[in-house]
């Protein structure tokens, strides 16, 4: 069977839940105030002790858990590479992202999924389409600091966009009428819009824009 996990995704105002109990919920509740502010986390002790109380409250039994990132916490994008092995992978990843970030590059730890791998006429590989992400280190050690002593166990952290692509393509699956659609997910906050772009389920960009 394959393991349950709580997804999180905290915003500036809000925190929103899913997790399995007899069927899938979802809760949404507001953040204490002075918690949390458009650069991050300014209260992590704080942020511990309302995760735990709603864990409690709410009977979430699952450890195991997934945080969202925004853009704002992260980068994310699709890039072409020739052939690499993984080794070669790791060492190229970093300069992907050299127009966006300008400060040290080990400071981000990064990752990848394949989107396609392109062969030429003679079925050789051309070339690699993946979709890349970079998170900064320290901020994936708050959260799971903060997790950890909300009684949860950090296991995945992805990029909204790629959040968004997983339930686009298991809708698809379940709803093939759909497929093939494009679509646009616009995510209000309270200062902010992000507006991503999708072929299908397929990412094709985003914006962050001021709202009001």
């Amino acid at each position: 069977m394959a393991r349950s996990l709580v997804g999180f995704d905290i915003g500036t105002d809000n925190v929103k839940v899913a997790f399995r109990d007899r069927g899938l919920r979802f809760l949404s509740r507001r953040l204490p105030e002075n918690v949390m502010n458009e650069e991050g986390i300014v209260s992590p002790q704080v942020m511990a002790e309302f995760l735990k109380k709603l864990r409690v409250e709410e009977g979430i039994r699952d450890r195991d858990c997934a945080i969202v990132l925004t853009e704002q916490r992260s980068y994310f994008r699709h890039v072409s590479l020739p052939p690499m092995t993984t080794s070669e992978l790791k060492i190229n990843l970093p300069y992907e992202f050299r127009d966006f970030i300008t400060e040290d590059p080990d400071a981000y730890a990064y990752d990848y999924a394949v989107d396609d791998m392109v062969c030429d006429e003679d079925g050789r590989l051309a070339r690699m389409e993946l979709y890349a992400s970079a998170v900064r280190r320290s901020v994936m050690d708050t959260y799971a600091d903060i997790l950890k002593h909300a009684g949860f166990r950090l296991r995945v952290v992805t990029p909204s966009s790629m959040a968004y692509m997983h339930l686009m393509h298991a809708h698809n699956v379940e709803h093939p009428e759909d497929a093939g659609r494009d679509i646009v997910v616009v995510d209000i906050g309270y200062n902010q819009m992000n507006i991503s772009l999708f072929e299908d389920d397929r990412f094709m960009g985003s914006r962050v824009v001021d709202s009001g």
